[in-house]
């Protein structure tokens, strides 16, 4: 198939590849190289990403992020692809580094990304993870609470809120319901926020919430329903 279109060419994948992605006579190439060669030479499965795209794609981000209230800044989740080279791009591009765990942490570290623009969340994090340097830790449980007491952490801290919404693509990555295991329930986060604000080396900045993944044009809906769960 030969096209000069390569969006038509591409059909439903064009939403998925890189602008630079084409097929002619039936070959597609990615940036300019040819996929099938690419196969070829270091074997399958195998991932291509464009570096063009990547920093397209993150300078884009980091734009329409400051572009919001004051403070606003946007981060690139190392868990999407934990690779220095990526967190580097993100870094460059204006991005701050959002972790989950000790390892993804390491990778922004070898990034040369700074503490401070690093965001440490997840659940059931380690001790070590706790003590991680970071910008802000966001807090996931009373158990967390518990252990940072004990452990006197000095962190600027952000409470997870289960706010009891449904939202997203299939069930299993829909985070945001009562009974999620992430995050504290709406009903007891003024209990969270008291016990946080109570320890001396902790200073509570506000409340951090993800009510799912893959949502599918409703975003306006659910964060309004997310902000009258969390303000009132």
């Amino acid at each position: 198939m030969t096209s000069a279109s390569p969006a038509g060419a591409l059909g439903p994948l064009a939403r998925i590849l890189p602008p630079s992605a084409t097929v002619e006579g039936g070959r597609l190439s990615i940036g300019g190289c040819d996929a099938a060669l690419l196969a070829e030479r270091f074997g399958t499965p195998l991932y291509v990403y464009d570096e063009d795209a990547l920093w397209a794609a993150c300078r884009g981000l980091a734009a329409a992020m400051a572009a919001g209230p004051t403070g606003s800044h946007g981060l690139y989740a190392v868990k999407a692809f934990p690779s220095v080279a990526m967190a580097g791009i993100a870094l460059e591009s204006g991005l701050g580094i959002l972790a989950s765990t000790a390892g993804e942490h390491a990778v922004a570290r070898a990034a040369g990304v700074p503490p401070e623009e690093i965001v440490l969340h997840g659940n059931n994090k380690s001790e070590e993870e706790l003590r991680l340097p970071v910008g802000r830790l966001v807090i996931d449980s009373f158990d967390e609470i518990d252990r940072l007491e004990r452990l006197a952490v000095e962190a600027d801290a952000w409470i997870r809120v289960t706010p009891g919404l449904e939202a997203g693509g299939h069930e299993f990555i829909r985070v945001g319901g009562i009974d999620s295991k992430f995050g504290i329930a709406v009903s007891r986060v003024v209990e969270a926020g008291r016990r946080v604000a109570a320890l001396p080396r902790l200073r509570l900045r506000g409340l951090h919430a993800h009510v799912g993944s893959q949502l599918a044009g409703d975003e306006g809906e659910v964060l309004k329903r997310l902000m009258v769960a969390l303000v009132g």
